[in-house]
């Protein structure tokens, strides 16, 4: 098979792009390196993504000596140009679009991938816990303290801003901003809206439209760019995400699927029989296998993958 012959999905050149950045900044661990390698051999695909990703970062070691001198005399500039290479890298590969997709993800100052967290503490104290295949950005100014979300989910607990200009705090979002008023609270970017859940005090949403409301503890709202819709009462199992877990109380076969494949990336196919199947129980997500491993002794239940494992199949022993 050439490599012409070979079709490279654009998540696919994504994640590419994100390992070698990862790669040119840092060693893998032993367990990263187990993780990059279990992706590398999922598909001809993958393969072919990270021999092209090897080729660009070629590129750079056959640059002359003296061009490196001046383009690359500090670790910053490294680091930058190597990202750019990235962006070379899925340039070629995918649409306009789609480039703008990847470059979301890969200048973020904080990502995590399919299946991983991350939680980061800001200089003021704030914590931060990054949910799955999640980007953002932070900017601290003398009079500011704003989170870009880029895409993805992060639940915040916020610090009080002990500087004399008692900087606000804000999560800015594709369709408005959210102002903690001293919270916990999670915020979800979506396609088409940003949902926030409010689990301790206020927050003050500001949609691009200007409209505004205040959406207090146990409440959650969807918005978009024109229209905030109306709040409705939180399920806080819905956020046990942020420990790690998938915390299921008499939750449907289609939901806990639907939690599956955000969490992971891949999707979940179900038989017929299934369909009335009732999921209780306390899931760890930090291995997939393992997890379905839990789900299938649990419910007698057969678990199968795909060739590639981005599919995944649930049937009833028999």
């Amino acid at each position: 098979m050439s490599d012409h012959s070979v079709n490279i999905k654009p998540e696919i050149i994504a994640e590419a792009a994100e390992w070698l950045v990862e790669i040119q900044e840092a060693p893998l661990s032993a367990k990263k390196q187990q993780v990059f390698e279990q992706w590398r051999s999922q598909s001809a695909a993958h393969q072919l993504a990270w021999q092209q990703a090897i080729q660009l970062q070629k590129c750079l070691a056959d640059t002359p000596y003296v061009i490196k001198q001046q383009v690359l005399d500090d670790q910053g500039q490294q680091k930058y140009l190597s990202k750019f290479l990235v962006l070379v890298l899925c340039c070629s590969t995918l649409s306009i679009a789609a480039f703008y997709a990847q470059q979301q993800a890969i200048f973020a100052d904080y990502r995590t991938a399919y299946g991983e967290q991350q939680k980061i503490i800001l200089e003021d104290g704030t914590q931060i816990i990054l949910n799955s295949k999640t980007a953002i950005d932070v900017q601290y100014t003398t009079t500011e303290r704003n989170i870009t979300l880029r895409y993805g989910e992060i639940y915040i607990t916020t610090a009080k801003d002990q500087t004399e200009y008692h900087r606000p705090f804000k999560v800015l979002g594709k369709y408005g901003s959210i102002q903690a008023l001293g919270t916990q609270f999670d915020v979800e970017q979506r396609k088409d809206q940003t949902q926030v859940a409010v689990l301790e005090h206020a927050v003050l949403i500001k949609n691009q439209h200007g409209q505004q409301l205040k959406l207090n503890a146990g409440q959650k709202i969807q918005f978009n760019a024109k229209q905030i819709q109306m709040a409705q009462s939180i399920e806080p199992l819905n956020y046990t995400w942020r420990n790690g877990l998938i915390v299921a109380d008499r939750m449907s076969l289609a939901q806990f699927a639907l939690a599956i494949e955000k969490n992971y990336g891949v999707h979940v196919e179900f038989s017929p029989e299934l369909e009335k199947l009732i999921i209780s129980g306390t899931y760890p997500t930090q291995d997939l296998n393992s997890l379905l491993a839990s789900l299938g002794n649990a419910y007698h239940l057969n678990i199968n993958h795909s060739i590639f494992g981005k599919k995944i199949k649930l049937s009833k022993i028999d």
